[in-house]
């Protein structure tokens, strides 16, 4: 049976235009040998059931009918999806094309460099090697395994100043990518100034002066080796004046090797450079000064054990500050003495492990981290430190 003999069954039996044009059955009725411009398409594409009613032989489109076949409701129909597909593509275009201008324009700001994000792979692209050490035990830097890249591209406060994150898809010029301590220095045609460690350290949202690196306190001793001349400098005034110089090899060159026992072998990644860097090594060692008020050597030693050779006891201060006897660290001797801040939030820096009895915890930077002890005790800077339960 045709769907024209069907439709013609169903108007028999009094079925409304309507109907017949809602029977699944139906899908395009035209008497045999009709012309196309009168055929009686009763659906179009399935659409417009509400003109079904309408659907007349021999009637314009514009009138209700069907005149023009293939050219009537059903063209129109088509045309009437081109056009909006056509406006959304546009609408489309129009924000990547927004998104994209907002990824790649410097935030409003007076340093171009530390204000600016966009993508990689710009004019100049070299490495730089940094080194932290704090208490004679280098840093890692921060660093998310499941991310592509780390200080200057995650918008977290650990790793970008959240007065400088970029739009989705953005990276500031000077960034990293793993936590080995090397940083990229990507620079587009619009930036002609030198980059130093401050514009990094800003992008970061740390401090670095002569008296603090990161979120640690003390003397600092800041030190730029280039191996290009074989020469040191020692910027310990002024670290954030370490310029990121381009490499005399041109701004794509890095010529020299990465020292792997400065990366720590690839624990913590190679630095997303191919191995390579320009040459220049900057360290940072922060010494902690010891502090009048409380050291590891003043600290109550573990309950129900002997303190060794040389501790004394005494109640270990809070978080908060005050005494508190059961935060508890110990110490080997000659383990250099914690700085003014108390033991608990200063075993918490990063780089350092605090071994915890399971299910106690400790606050870390104003909020409260719950850590498993491993298996026996790790050594931290000639610091083999317990922080007992907080009571808690």
């Amino acid at each position: 049976m045709t769907d024209w003999e069907r439709v013609e069954r169903l108007r028999s039996r009094g079925r409304s235009w309507t109907e017949i044009a809602e029977d699944e059955r139906v899908k395009f009725a035209a008497p045999p040998g009709s012309d196309p411009g009168h055929a009686l398409q009763v659906v179009y594409l399935k659409r417009g059931y509400a003109h079904a009613e309408k659907a007349r032989r021999g009637r314009s489109s514009s009138n209700g009918g069907t005149k023009g076949g293939a050219e009537g409701w059903s063209g129109r129909s088509r045309r009437r999806r081109l056009v909006a597909w056509g406006v959304g593509i546009g609408l489309v275009a129009v924000v990547a094309s927004v998104l994209v201008f907002a990824a790649t324009t410097p935030i409003s700001g007076t340093n171009e460099i530390v204000t600016y994000c966009g993508g990689e792979g710009q004019a100049q692209h070299y490495h730089v090697l940094l080194v932290i050490n704090a208490n004679g035990a280098q840093q890692h830097l921060p660093y998310d395994p499941s991310q592509p890249a780390a200080i200057g591209y995650i918008n977290d406060p650990a790793y970008t100043n959240p007065n400088l994150y970029c739009s989705p898809g953005g990276i500031h010029a000077l960034h990293t990518h793993d936590g080995s301590g090397i940083i990229h220095a990507e620079l587009p045609s619009v930036i002609t100034t030198v980059p130093t460690l401050g514009d990094f350290f800003t992008i970061w949202g740390q401090p670095l002066s002569s008296t603090q690196v990161w979120s640690f306190s003390g003397h600092v001793t800041a030190q730029v080796k280039d191996m290009n001349t074989g020469t040191t400098t020692d910027y310990s005034q002024n670290p954030g004046g370490i310029a990121l110089y381009t490499p005399p090899g041109g701004p794509f060159s890095n010529p020299f090797p990465i020292p792997q026992n400065l990366i720590f072998n690839g624990a913590y990644g190679s630095g997303e450079s191919g191995g390579t860097f320009d040459g220049e090594i900057i360290w940072l060692n922060v010494t902690t000064a010891p502090s009048a008020a409380v050291t590891f050597a003043e600290c109550l030693c573990a309950a129900g054990q002997p303190c060794p050779s040389g501790n004394s006891t005494r109640a270990c201060p809070t978080a908060e500050g005050g005494a508190n006897p059961e935060h508890t660290l110990h110490r080997e001797p000659r383990a250099p003495s914690l700085s003014r801040d108390s033991p608990l939030r200063a075993a918490s820096a990063p780089g350092t492990v605090i071994h915890l009895r399971p299910g106690f915890s400790v606050r870390r930077q104003g909020r409260t981290a719950t850590f498993q002890p491993p298996a026996g005790v790790s050594s931290i800077g000639g610091v083999i430190m317990e922080a007992l339960p907080t009571g808690g």
